[in-house]
């Protein structure tokens, strides 16, 4: 097919998340991606793996907001101390990390009403027959009755998150560039009238994707305080407990228009990043430091995978050395850490000729986020997110 897209997953790093999460090491070795790219034990797991979806750059908003909601007014989470009277970095991390909690507790909660109403409400005795531990058990699988049973929270815009918080501490905290009140202002106001800001944002601050130890550093903070928190929970009927990871799935689309503008530079309704992947735009030094920033994340508190979606352009496989060179890469990439790698090979300028001519094109498999879908059958606002991220080339 037109575009050729194809989907690696990396044996160390997902068995090393599959051990920590609590499979037996000795076992380990026979799991499988499900879905898309969610890794699970094979035949005696129930690992519930699109169940909760964290929007990871909306608790940035409620900490400038101290937990209203900019576009309803309403105070949705607890009241957080002003930024604006903050001096130290360690107060707004400690007021983000409140309000995330406050976040992830709610998601939670209501995902714990649902596992409930399943266990009562929506057995499944054939599947149950299949899947070990049931029968020993006595308990269907909506019951807990498999050997092994998690629910997993899937995070949504680490980079938006991690790259927005980054310009808070760079620019507000430890260069004194920007003033909290003016970034507070500029984000109530979807940058109407502060493009000026926005570029300083947009350029000015670290950005995850680029080997950068800062950036980096952060959305590794960013993955720890949200994974480990999700890791203590488990639900109150079927005691499944619960475990991260990063399918964002079109979510940072869907969540776009309810995220208030970031301290990233983005404004409302422009799409959230996607997995573990950059911000569109930002991974600027190409994708050997794109892969050495996934690696940097230790993604092993992610147990259920992670969707790292990599555009390439087709003169990297262009000739023998070029695929030896690709060949390297992904090595090297596993090597560092990543546990899955989504690849299309594929330009900007043909994905704008089949916007424009889809009968050309009704051919053209993309990768989306975990999966592949014809192009021209997407939604505009997806193509144009597919369009925008940064192709690489060589």
């Amino acid at each position: 097919a037109q575009g050729a897209p194809f989907l690696l997953n990396f044996d160390e790093a997902s068995m090393r998340g599959l051990i920590r999460q609590g499979l037996p090491e000795d076992e380990v070795w026979d799991y499988a991606p499900v879905g898309c790219l969610e890794n699970t034990r094979q035949g005696d797991d129930r690992s519930g793996t699109v169940d909760v979806n964290v929007n990871l750059a909306k608790p940035v908003e409620l900490t400038l907001s101290q937990g209203v909601d900019l576009a309803t007014g309403v105070q949705v989470t607890p009241r957080t101390r002003d930024p604006r009277h903050m001096r130290r970095w360690e107060e707004f991390k400690r007021a983000f990390r409140t309000q995330m909690y406050e976040c992830l507790d709610h998601l939670l909660s209501l995902n714990d009403e649902m596992d409930s109403l399943r266990r009562l409400f929506e057995p499944t005795p054939y599947l149950s027959c299949l899947v070990g531990g049931c029968t020993e058990s006595g308990y269907d699988v909506t019951a807990g009755g498999a050997r092994h049973n998690y629910i997993t929270a899937e995070g949504v815009a680490l980079a938006t998150a991690a790259d927005s918080l980054s310009a808070i501490k760079h620019l507000v905290f430890d260069t004194h560039r920007v003033a909290m009140s003016d970034l507070i202002g500029a984000v109530q106001r979807d940058f109407e009238g502060d493009e000026f800001l926005r570029q300083v944002l947009l350029n000015k601050a670290p950005k995850f994707g680029n080997d950068d130890p800062a950036a980096d550093a952060m959305a590794r903070d960013v993955t720890r305080w949200w994974a480990e928190q999700v890791a203590q929970r488990t639900t109150p009927l079927t005691k499944r407990r619960y475990r991260a990871g990063y399918l964002s799935w079109n979510y940072g689309i869907a969540y776009a228009p309810l995220t208030s503008a970031t301290p990233d530079g983005r404004k409302r309704g422009t799409y959230l990043s996607n997995g573990v992947a950059a911000v569109s735009g930002m991974d600027r030094k190409g994708p050997t430091a794109m892969a050495r920033s996934v690696g940097s994340l230790g993604l092993e508190v992610v147990p259920n995978g992670d969707s790292h979606t990599l555009t390439l352009s087709p003169s990297l496989v262009r000739d023998a050395e070029h695929l030896e060179r690709l060949a390297g890469f992904l090595r090297g990439y596993v090597q560092k850490g990543g546990t899955a790698l989504q690849i299309n090979l594929i330009d900007p300028e043909t994905l704008r000729d089949a916007q424009a001519n889809p009968e050309t094109y009704r051919n053209l498999l993309v990768r989306v986020t975990g999966y592949n879908a014809y192009f021209v059958n997407l939604g505009r606002e997806l193509q144009d997110e597919i369009i925008a991220r940064t192709a690489h080339g060589g």
